[in-house]
């Protein structure tokens, strides 16, 4: 089995797979080939930049019980609370949605578009981590108000996607 029409397929593969005269007339399992990419981009490069972050915010941060919520460490609270307000000094009560009780799964973008362009970087930031935390992609709704902060390369996964996002909110903050 192959697939006559590698193009409409190449988003979903990843980088090293361009040439397409080569992968006509070979068997393609398009959803395992991003389902790998996925995993390997989740636990060898996101999910480490978080760790990192976090240990850099632990090791500045001067009050460090603010990180908890029920006794658990808050990826949240250590963005919030710990490198927005302690070692970046924002006026956190400015925040429309980091300050409320958030369920990231149910975020409005049309009201995203109503905060700083930090507190975007820092919801955006805090979603992803979180998704890929628990093996998800970003919803539909989160893509399409990412794309206009970085446009997705046509034949970059969704996976290399939300990584180089990560990585440019990350040094914003």
């Amino acid at each position: 089995m192959s697939y006559n029409d590698i193009t409409k397929w190449m988003p979903y593969l990843p980088g090293e797979w361009k040439d397409e005269e080569e992968h006509k007339l070979k068997p393609i399992n398009v959803i395992q080939l991003q389902l790998d990419e996925y995993e390997k981009i989740r636990r060898d490069e996101l999910l480490k930049e978080v760790q990192k972050m976090e240990q850099l915010i632990y090791d500045n941060a001067t009050n460090r019980t603010v990180f908890l919520q029920k006794g658990n460490p808050n990826f949240k609270n250590y963005i919030l609370y710990g490198l927005l307000k302690q070692i970046k000094g924002f006026n956190i009560s400015d925040f429309k949605i980091l300050n409320e009780d958030t369920d990231f799964d149910k975020i409005d973008f049309n009201m995203l578009k109503n905060c700083s362009e930090i507190e975007q970087a820092a919801i955006i930031l805090i979603l992803i981590r979180n998704k890929f935390a628990h093996n998800q992609l970003p919803s539909s709704d989160c893509y399409q108000f990412c794309s206009k902060i970085l446009t997705r390369d046509t034949e970059q996964t969704y996976a290399n996607y939300y990584l180089k996002l990560f990585m440019i909110l990350k040094d914003k903050l």
